[in-house]
């Protein structure tokens, strides 16, 4: 015997007979066809009809549309760390970060230091993608970045005369590149 309401409906055979009906199962797209949204494909199930959106999108029920999957808030996008995921109607986009060069899917530091951007042949160029220029430049100890200027550790601070030689009245400050020295004033050793 069929049961409407299990997705069957009854005809009556066109023979006579022992078996005078036939059951056959229902076209529930064909009977219902606004049930799914004009963008997607409606397909028949045993117990009524589904609705298979575009790539990207996805069958809300309870709407009765076609939904944005937000596939960078789902994590299910494949974009690299070093990227920022945009979700658009349907996909979504990668874009490298800051400091950062490539697809999206794959990012690669930028070579900064390749270029030599520190002022100095003295400095030591670093990739810092934290920084506000992607790099950083140091100096040797005795030296200030950014151009690796040699520190006067002799000069007076303020008005103060400097205090690295701790016997001034033997001892004079001399400043070196990138060093001082205390040399013994004449008459001592």
């Amino acid at each position: 015997k069929c049961i409407d309401n299990q997705g069957f409906a009854l005809f009556q055979g066109l023979w006579g007979g022992a078996f005078p009906f036939t059951c056959t199962a229902k076209d529930h797209c064909r009977d219902n066809p606004n049930y799914c949204p004009t963008t997607s494909t409606c397909i028949n199930q045993r117990f009524g009809p589904t609705c298979n959106c575009p790539e990207g999108l996805y069958f809300n029920s309870t709407a009765q549309i076609c939904m944005d999957t937000n596939e960078c808030q789902l994590r299910t996008a494949l974009c690299n760390q070093n990227a920022t995921c945009t979700n658009t109607v349907g996909s979504f986009s990668c874009a490298c970060a800051r400091h950062y060069t490539g697809d999206g899917f794959q990012c690669n530091p930028i070579p900064y230091c390749n270029s030599n951007p520190c002022m100095s042949t003295l400095a030591t160029c670093t990739g810092n993608m934290s920084s506000l220029d992607g790099y950083t430049c140091s100096c040797p100890a005795g030296y200030l970045a950014p151009n690796c200027r040699d520190v006067d550790e002799c000069a007076a601070s303020n008005g103060v005369p400097s205090s690295v030689c701790t016997d001034t009245r033997t001892t004079r400050c001399v400043n070196r590149d990138g060093s001082y020295s205390c040399d013994c004033l004449p008459g001592y050793t």
